[in-house]
């Protein structure tokens, strides 16, 4: 009966003693008769009390903690119980205790993400810290942040940095990315970007610098707050571990491909121009015209017709890692998050590019779905068309400002592309059906005894 309650009015003023008290009509000390009860359900942790009047989170909240001049404790249900009721399965808690510093921070990501994307709310949000530092006082992070008393939205802050640097290997990020941390303050937000919060007084953070020059958008670690903070993460074995999206150029095993004389001589092209010491020059060449240095490039044609293998050939000839992007992947049936999902994706591509020997290539597989003409909208601005659009938008943007990376973009669409992407991409391949000869290699290559 609680628990229901406590599902019906978790996150308002009713999801507390006076609130539990009101709804059953009765006085608060008979609902402590069922005292029990409620710690039954924080023990499987079906609920979780919180005290919105603190600010630390190193204590975990429980019923039978002694409240000084806490009369009223109030309750919420974490955000995983909702999650399993919805889909109709078994609970299961997430156990934070004794965690490895990777596992540690893994845990983070997967409660901050949330946060970050407006899906979590600021008390459970500190409720599920709550448990993961409670659980883990000997990290390294965990005593590091607690002798340094900043407060809990400085910890936050510095907990999105590292949790984005050892997950998502994104080495910087943007204000926008972390503007939830402060609660959407103008001010804060304001005293932040000038360099008056306390992690930049207390040499913990830094604006990011992009060849040479300081992007005042864009922040990062200093490299005191690694010491201080990451000590026991190895940061350079983390760098080789990228995600399931990642591919090494050296796990790319190689492929004889049969092409068309023309189409051959425009991939070889390609890759002579793509490997690291053409490529400097051509970056170069480009910084002189005051042109972007990222280069963008386009490989159109039937499905079939070798447009991701050739990328993945080319990437293993010019020994450059790929960072994969599925177009599917970056769409989200909640309104916004499709534009902050792909966002994401070139923020961290970013990252990978300034902190890597040599430039990954940033393919996105099958970008049908973006590089289409833009859809005309009505009166009524909302809905698919407006996402869509948006996100054509970032896309346009963020190929304007790639510096020093290399994206290569397949689509099986020929004559629908929209005129603002085929403007950006420097270089075009069309991948044509194999003509006889490439047939007749083709066919040797799958039936040798022929």
């Amino acid at each position: 009966m609680f628990l229901a309650l406590l599902l019906e009015y978790s996150g308002t003023k009713k999801a507390s003693l006076n609130g539990l008290a009101e709804t059953l009509g009765c006085g608060r000390i008979e609902v402590l008769r069922y005292k029990d009860d409620l710690e039954e359900l924080e023990r499987r942790h079906l609920i979780a009390s919180i005290d919105d009047d603190s600010d630390t989170f190193l204590s975990p909240p429980s019923f039978t903690k002694k409240r000084r001049g806490v009369a009223n404790p109030s309750y919420m249900v974490p955000v995983d119980v909702f999650n399993a009721i919805k889909a109709g399965g078994p609970y299961r808690y997430t156990v934070y205790c004794n965690l490895s510093p990777e596992e540690f921070f893994a845990a983070a990501d997967s409660i901050l993400t949330p946060f970050l994307h407006n899906s979590l709310g600021v008390t459970q949000l500190r409720n599920e810290i709550c448990y993961l530092f409670n659980g883990n006082r000997d990290n390294t992070f965990v005593k590091a942040v607690k002798e340094l008393k900043l407060g809990f939205q400085c910890d936050m802050i510095l907990l999105t940095f590292c949790a984005a640097m050892l997950e998502d290997n994104a080495y910087s990020l943007r204000i926008k990315t972390i503007r939830n941390l402060f609660r959407n303050s103008r001010a804060s937000i304001m005293r932040f970007k000038s360099g008056e919060h306390p992690l930049f007084c207390q040499g913990l953070l830094e604006h990011a610098c992009d060849e040479g020059m300081v992007d005042t958008e864009e922040y990062c670690l200093t490299n005191k707050a690694r010491a201080l903070l990451l000590s026991d993460v190895d940061l350079k074995e983390r760098t080789q571990r990228r995600g399931g999206n990642f591919i090494t150029a050296d796990g790319i095993a190689e492929k004889e491909l049969s092409y068309s004389e023309r189409l051959r001589a425009r991939v070889a092209e390609l890759t002579s121009l793509l490997k690291e010491e053409n490529f400097a020059l051509v970056k170069e060449r480009l910084r002189e015209r005051n042109m972007r240095t990222g280069f963008t490039c386009l490989f159109s044609g039937s499905p079939g017709t070798g447009k991701i293998e050739t990328a993945y050939q080319i990437a293993r000839k010019t020994e450059r890692d790929i960072m994969l992007v599925d177009i599917s992947d970056t769409k989200s049936m909640w309104f916004g998050e499709s534009e902050k999902k792909i966002k994401a994706v070139f923020d961290r591509y970013q990252g990978l590019v300034k902190h890597s020997p040599i430039a990954p290539i940033l393919l996105f597989n099958e970008a049908d779905a973006v590089l289409g003409k833009r859809m005309e909208l009505g009166e009524d601005r909302r809905g698919p068309g407006q996402t869509e659009n948006a996100m054509q938008n970032i896309i346009l943007q963020e190929m304007e400002n790639l510096s020093g990376g290399i994206l290569i973009a397949t689509t099986n669409m020929t004559g629908n592309l929209d005129k603002a992407f085929e403007r950006r991409f420097l270089y075009k391949i069309e991948f044509e059906k194999p003509d006889a000869a490439a047939k007749r290699a083709i066919w040797k290559s799958i039936i040798p005894s022929l």
